[in-house]
This record gives C-alpha cells, structure tokens and sequence, in this order.
C-alpha cells in the first residue's frame, strides 16, 4: 500500500489585511459575503425582481451588482464557488445546471474583466462540501442550519427577515469562506 501522504490543508493562508469576497452564484440570485482578516463583515442575497425576468437579464442584474460589492468593500479577493457535476441526462436540472454555467461563467467574465489584477478562485462545490467535518457531506438546508449556528451575522439577519436567504445562498457564501479562511475542514 505504501506510505501515507501527510494531510494537507485544503488551502494556502491569506495574507494579513485580505478583503475576501465569497460568492454563490445561480440564474436567480448571488449570495456573498465580506470577510476582512477572517471575520465577517457583510452578507446579504442579491435577487433580481421581479421574477419574471427572462434568466439573462436576472443574470447581466446580478453580475453587475455583485462586481459593485468589490469597489465598495474593497475587495482584494474574491472566492466563488462553481458547480462540478451534474445529475444524469433527461433530469429536470440539466437546463437548469446549462443556465447556471451561464450565469457563473457570466460572473467570472465581468469580474476578470473589471478587475485584472484581483485575484479570483474558483471552488468546486464538491470540493467545499463533500468532505468529513462540519458543514462537510450534509444537505443544503442542513449546511445552513450550521451556519446559522455558528455565524451570529447570519443568525441574525435571518432572524430579522425569514426569507432573507430562501435559497440559502447567504448560507453558503459564509460557509465557502469559513472553508476558504480554513475555519471549517
């Protein structure tokens, strides 16, 4: 069998005085948040309204808000998940799953562009969450439960407007920089 490998850390530290912005993009909706030196600062959802908006133009709404959080924060980082797989042929996500691509590429794109020099990783969402350890191989709603726990921002904004994070998308953008910061395994 051989040796074992030494278990390494998911990630490298960030440099002191990083503004890292995590963000959990679909067609309808971005979660993010703000972290300055491993706290949090801000999380919130950005939504297009109303819904019946066509996918793109909830898309192009989106994107442009969420490159608008990098100036006002300061952002020297940004942390975005992207899906990694995709359910068998003929289910009902895979239009679904060819929007998000879009939706997410579409981010990227605007982010690159905007911001050269920013430096952008791009975090399957297997590779945050299907792992042993807190918030690791556990449903969405459960993710959130745990974060909820955890986080008392979270916590707190959810507890101030119920439907703040239907989608739980805040959720998983506090928890993609909880395990980005190396705060969760």
């Amino acid at each position: 069998a051989g040796p074992r490998k030494p278990k390494q850390p998911p990630v490298e530290p960030l440099p002191e005085g990083t503004v890292l912005l995590t963000l959990d993009a679909s067609s309808t909706a971005i979660g993010w948040a703000v972290f300055v030196d491993g706290r949090i600062r801000a999380a919130d959802v950005i939504q297009a309204a109303p819904k019946s908006w066509k996918s793109r133009r909830r898309i192009f709404h989106n994107t442009q808000a969420a490159a608008e959080l990098i100036d006002r924060y300061g952002v020297t980082r940004v942390a975005m998940e992207y899906q990694s797989h995709m359910k068998a042929a003929g289910s009902p996500h895979v239009t679904g799953l060819a929007t998000l691509g879009q939706a997410q590429g579409y981010l990227l794109a605007v982010l690159e562009e905007r911001h050269p020099d920013l430096t952008i990783e791009t975090i399957s969402e297997r590779e945050w969450t299907r792992r042993k350890g807190r918030f690791g191989n556990v449903a969405k709603k459960t993710r959130a439960e745990e974060v909820k726990a955890a986080v008392p921002e979270y916590r707190d904004a959810i507890e101030r407007n119920s439907k703040a994070d239907g989608g739980m998308d805040v959720a998983d953008a506090i928890g993609i920089g909880l395990w980005r910061l190396g705060v969760i395994e």
